[in-house]
């Protein structure tokens, strides 16, 4: 018999009673599904920022890099 357990963030997971999950009978919610492209962009961005930062104030380019850096890191984080 199959179950379905909703996530308050609009995920879903298909599983049968007794058996090992796996992310075939995932469903994910749109914020979840943008996650890895969001990732992607942030590392461009970072990218980006590092080439214009002798072009433009270096201040401004250091704040705008950390705030990057940390969003990166923080969605790299392994989650145990």
């Amino acid at each position: 018999m199959t179950y379905q357990l909703n996530l308050l963030c609009g995920c879903t997971i298909d599983y049968e009673r007794g058996r090992m999950l796996d992310a075939s009978g995932v469903t994910f919610c749109p914020l979840h599904a943008a996650a890895p492209l969001m990732l992607e962009a942030l590392k461009n961005e970072a990218i980006g920022l590092a080439n214009m930062a002798a072009m433009v104030d270096p201040v401004e380019t250091e704040d705008r890099m950390t705030s990057v850096y940390a969003a990166i890191a923080a969605a790299e984080k392994k989650v145990e």
